[in-house]
């Protein structure tokens, strides 16, 4: 399994990158130190940030989206199974990811009913055909739920939803450094 951390945003409502923010309970750890630790200790034999920042892989569709940086990786390298999570996450942990990829044995591709991130992908061939199509294609739904629905992903329960809270602003980074260290 290959672990990919979507990192390729421009972070333009938080005004800064959001990759190297501080961990809100580990301290000596940014947000990107956090996405790759968790996905190693999940096992994924590699772990590949998506973005042309942070020794990533630059995304071949500038400003397409999470789909275009899953489609840049999937391209760069040869995929079987892909734990994909956004670096913007920060309270995502390990044990949500081990749910996911339990669940993956059941069902090839699943992800979270409370958020389409993170997610597990078996991946297949015609996923590149799909992605390339509607990349190329300035009138598609280049959405992640369009996505999911194509390749019959499964939504899954989550027991800490809120964990997979999505920080993207500077009010959402306040409202994550008033939760406790419990919620984590």
């Amino acid at each position: 399994m290959i672990g990919i951390v979507l990192a390729g945003g421009s972070s333009t409502r938080m005004q800064k990158d959001k990759a190297l923010i501080q961990h809100p309970v580990k301290p000596l750890q940014s947000w990107l130190d956090h996405a790759l630790e968790i996905l190693m200790k999940v096992g994924c034999r590699k772990v590949i940030v998506s973005g042309k920042e942070h020794d990533g892989i630059p995304d071949n569709h500038l400003d397409k989206g999470p789909l275009a940086g899953i489609y840049s990786v999937a391209k760069s390298i040869s995929v079987n199974k892909l734990l994909i999570i956004p670096v913007d996450m920060p309270l995502l942990h390990e044990s949500l990811l081990a749910d996911l990829v339990s669940e993956s044995d059941y069902h090839s591709n699943v992800y979270f009913k409370d958020s389409f991130f993170p997610m597990v992908i078996t991946w297949e061939e015609q996923y590149i055909d799909y992605l390339e199509r509607v990349l190329n294609d300035e009138s598609s739904d280049c959405s992640v739920r369009t996505f999911l629905a194509e390749i019959n992903a499964v939504a899954i329960d989550c027991e800490r939803p809120q964990n997979l809270m999505n920080v993207n602003t500077p009010d959402d980074l306040e409202r994550l450094k008033q939760l406790s260290k419990e919620d984590y």
